[in-house]
This record gives structure tokens, C-alpha cells and sequence, in this order.
């Protein structure tokens, strides 16, 4: 098997060998033909693209006022989606402050899921969580789902 395998690419590169002088001056060949094609082309390309100017140039026209009229309608809700965006990613934290303590939001709603899966709830399945923040108390209470409550200590 490898006896035929080096037989064939020596073939293969026998054949490259003999094929390569005739490629090039193939190639030598071609090259006036190719250059004097591109030179009776190069007229009628410059002819043509002068005959589409004035077309392209109505169809630029006609186009303006439609895709000025398509921006205008588009900017609203461009602008609508790029709020919506900054509003998705801004980082907000919400403190609150008390006495001589300040608590951040978040920690109280972590505290709050922590205590509600420490009485065994399961927290994949909070559909709604309400927490009622008392500081006199010093105190969030919560109800989970319209059903669950308990209280968390700031």
C-alpha cells in the first residue's frame, strides 16, 4: 500500500513537473490577449457607467424622501429602544437610611429570598415578592406569592 501510494505522488509531481513550462508560457501567451480585451473594454465600461449615472442619479432622488420619511419614523422607536437599553444595564442601588444605619435595597430582598428558602420555600418558585420596609422596627416584612410572609431584621 505504500509502495503505490509513493509510486502515485511521484507520478503526480512527474506530471507537475512536465505540465509547469507549458503553463507558463500559456500564461505568456495570454497576457497581450488579456491586456488588449481590458483595453476595448475599458471605453465601453466608461460608456456605460456615464449612461447609468443619470438613472442612478433619479433613483437617488426618488429614494430621499422615502427614507427620510422611514429615518423619521424610525427615530422614535430607536430612541425608545436605546432607553429602555440604558435603563436594562444602568446600575441602581437604593439605600436606605435611618437613625445612624443605612441599608442597601438589594441586600434587604436577598435576606428576604434567604429567609423564605430557610423556611423551606423554594425560591425558583417566587412569582411575586412584596417587601414592606419598617425601620422604626428595624424591620422588612415580606409576602411571597400573595401567600408566604415573614420578616427579616435590617
Amino acid at each position: 500500500m505504500a509502495d503505490t501510494e509513493k509510486t502515485i505522488k511521484d507520478m503526480v509531481q512527474q506530471a507537475k513537473e512536465k505540465a509547469e513550462p507549458a503553463l507558463k508560457k500559456a500564461k505568456e501567451k495570454a497576457e497581450p490577449a488579456l491586456k488588449k480585451a481590458k483595453e476595448k473594454a475599458e471605453p465601453a465600461l466608461k460608456k456605460a457607467k456615464e449612461k447609468a449615472e443619470p438613472t442612478i442619479k433619479k433613483a437617488r432622488e426618488k429614494a430621499e424622501p422615502a427614507l427620510k420619511k422611514a429615518k423619521e419614523k424610525a427615530e422614535p422607536a430607536i430612541r425608545e429602544t436605546l432607553e429602555k437599553a440604558s435603563k436594562a444595564t444602568a446600575k441602581t442601588e437604593i439605600f436606605l437610611q435611618f437613625d445612624e444605619n443605612e441599608v442597601r435595597m438589594d441586600d434587604i430582598v436577598e435576606k428576604a429570598r434567604a429567609d423564605y428558602a430557610e423556611k423551606g420555600g423554594n425560591t425558583l418558585a417566587i412569582k411575586r415578592m412584596r417587601i414592606y420596609v419598617k425601620p422604626q422596627d428595624r424591620a422588612a416584612y415580606y409576602v411571597v406569592n400573595h401567600d408566604e410572609t415573614g420578616r427579616v431584621y435590617l
